[in-house]
């Protein structure tokens, strides 16, 4: 009986520490839907600042004087959806991605004044290389899905 007891304890002492050590299954990830509330019908400034016409004159940053202060409908008739939205209370961070030429435009919106509505407080563009140099035009041009209405921009 002793010599039972002896080879059977190492496999009865396996058994309960192999039930002991099975984690239960963590229940699915769903992620939800991002919901975007339906802002209220406005009338919305599409208007992009021209380029400066005069030759050797410095390029200016059209990025962050023409879209600032733009509504998040406004960016959106402009560029379309964001490709990535980054929430950081009470801030939006919203990504657009272009290849050609190979930049990350940003929007950096926060709540203004009508309830759940959103301005461009800052926007930037980046090379998506290490090292590169994109212009602001060149991106916010490759990215943009609604034409500019001419004018200048009412900030």
């Amino acid at each position: 009986m002793s010599v039972f007891l002896r080879s059977a304890f190492p496999a009865l002492l396996l058994l309960v520490l192999a039930a002991c050590g099975a984690a239960p299954k963590p229940p699915p990830v769903v992620e939800a839907p991002v919901v975007v509330p339906a802002e209220p019908k406005e009338e919305l400034n599409l208007a992009l600042a021209p380029p400066p016409a005069v030759p050797g004159e410095p390029p200016r940053r059209p990025v962050s004087q023409d879209v600032v202060a733009k509504t998040a409908a406004e960016v959106r008739a402009l560029f379309g959806p964001p490709g990535q939205v980054r929430r950081e209370a009470p801030a939006e961070i919203w990504q657009y991605l272009s290849d050609q030429p190979a930049c990350v435009l940003l929007f950096v919106l926060y709540p203004g004044d009508a309830p759940a509505s959103l301005r461009v407080q800052h926007a930037e563009v980046l090379a998506r290389r290490r090292g590169a140099n994109v212009a602001d035009a060149d991106c916010v041009a490759a990215l943009l899905k609604t034409q500019p209405t001419p004018g200048k921009a009412a900030s």
